[in-house]
């Protein structure tokens, strides 16, 4: 064991053998069994250090084997006493942290896990597939059965969904599609471990078997809930002589509620706004993938310059559109069918365009860093009383302006001027010297204009100005 992790490990020892646990001689990896006990009930616990002891907890497991598997068990048996959002480093080498950890997790066993989390991780009770790594699936309602086409992708040895249908009556050894039997068992109270149990939930278990044994499909959708929150047990079946095998492959769903999990918590209010973003550069390009990532109804997006091969070391576009119109661009890299993105292939350069996007919006950014189009934008949001957010970079990314303005350039935001870091360079065709303002500076920026936009369109912000320099 590393000298770093030895005295930890000594005082996590000796706090076993204060609570009255005693090594098991002979073990191969250090073991300690005792008892662990509330005011009222005791359970023989074996803690056995191994596996990736000390950088992972070490392994507690019930001396009573007889006990059934409950949810937050590992697959061999284990207590899962630790996951990914517990705070501290090695909090298990903490002063009386494991012991209190065991005692909690077998008091909430016996209790029935009351308030507990919905994991739905029933692929965890099952030996993992070596021959597919996930399989995304269309979201399953309840009560459904029937079949799923499953095409491969050799490239990642995913199964993705292709429609709901039955497979041929005869398989031959060239077809290229996979099929699946989908069946719903309803709300689970404990985890189900082997096909023995499962086949008692689903249902005509034996037809099941024989599509399975017959090689007409290769797997089997389970939906469940647990807490009527929805979960899909994917099983690859592999059939023997007298018997099949099951491993569990990674299920995913691919659908937009899936996606609007991950948005954010504004995305409600956000999906019946519109908002134009004047200049789809480095930074306008990323303001409007965070803004459409957060579910904004509507997004319009002008520029008038072409994406360039150069522009792509900091920009959002995907890289086959270089040649595009950079608002053509963005708009062709954020298409979705649930969004609506709009290109304008101009920049503002009349008071009666400023007039129209204004009119038309619930915010204006101008991400152009022209002062001239600031103003145009300016005169228009005075004229009707909407803000307008003004973001740029200055200083070869070191100074990042944010700013929500009302009116022309009375009061703006003045940024200090600083020794560049690095040379301006040139590039043939471009008017302007090319700066070495990095990626992280633009992203950045983007995040706290985004952030602005945001809060602005819920009505959780006042008119701020943002300016942060960093010398």
């Amino acid at each position: 064991m590393d000298a770093v992790f030895r005295p930890l490990h000594l005082n996590l020892v000796h706090e076993l053998e204060k609570a009255g646990f005693r090594a098991e001689l002979g073990a191969d990896s250090p073991t300690f069994v005792g008892d662990i006990s509330d005011q009222t009930r005791t359970w023989r616990v074996i803690i056995t250090m191994d596996g990736g002891y000390p950088t992972r907890p070490p392994r507690a497991c019930l001396a009573d084997t007889t006990a059934p598997q409950c949810w937050h068990q590992n697959r061999d048996g284990s207590m899962c006493l630790y996951t990914n959002a517990v705070r501290g480093v090695f909090p298990w080498l903490a002063p009386n942290n494991l012991i209190d950890r065991v005692r909690d997790w077998c008091v909430h066993r016996e209790d029935g896990w009351p308030d507990d989390q919905p994991d739905l991780d029933l692929h965890r009770y099952w030996p993992p597939s070596s021959q597919y790594r996930l399989l995304i699936h269309s979201p399953l309602q309840e009560g459904c059965r029937g079949f799923r086409r499953l095409a491969l992708h050799p490239q990642t040895t995913s199964l993705r969904e292709c429609g709901a249908q039955a497979p041929p009556g005869h398989r031959g050894k060239s077809h290229r599609f996979r099929y699946a039997v989908v069946r719903d068992i309803g709300e689970l109270s404990h985890p189900v471990t082997e096909w023995s149990q499962l086949r008692e939930l689903i249902t005509e278990p034996d037809e099941v078997e024989t599509i399975l044994r017959n090689d007409r499909a290769q797997v089997v959708l389970v939906r469940y809930t647990r807490s009527g929150n929805a979960g899909v047990l994917a099983l690859h079946a592999r059939p023997a002589k007298n018997a099949l095998s099951f491993c569990a492959i990674e299920a995913a769903e691919d659908s937009l509620e899936t996606i609007n999990l991950r948005r954010g918590p504004h995305l409600a209010e956000l999906m019946g706004k519109k908002v134009a973003i004047v200049g789809v550069g480095a930074v306008g390009s990323y303001l409007a993938l965070n803004l459409h990532r957060a579910g904004l109804g509507r997004l319009t997006l002008s520029d008038y310059e072409l994406l360039r091969p150069g522009n792509m070391a900091r920009h959002a576009a995907e890289r086959s559109f270089v040649g595009w119109n950079k608002a053509d661009a963005m708009k062709r890299t954020l298409q979705s069918p649930d969004q609506c993105v709009q290109s304008i292939p101009r920049i503002v350069s009349d008071i009666d365009h400023a007039r129209l996007l204004v009119a038309d919006h619930d915010l204006v950014v101008d991400a152009t860093s022209d002062d001239t189009v600031a103003n145009l934008l300016a005169i228009a949001a005075a004229e009707t009383g909407v803000r307008i957010i003004c973001t740029y970079l200055e200083n070869q990314g070191r100074t990042k302006v944010v700013e929500v303005i009302t009116g022309p350039n009375i009061g703006w935001a003045q940024t200090n001027s600083m020794e560049p870091v690095g040379l301006d360079a040139f590039e043939a065709g471009c008017g302007d010297p090319v700066s070495p303002t990095p990626l992280y500076e633009v992203q950045a920026v983007a995040a706290m204009a985004s952030r602005t936009v945001i809060q602005l369109l819920v009505g959780k912000a006042g008119i701020v100005t943002q300016v942060c320099e960093t010398p």
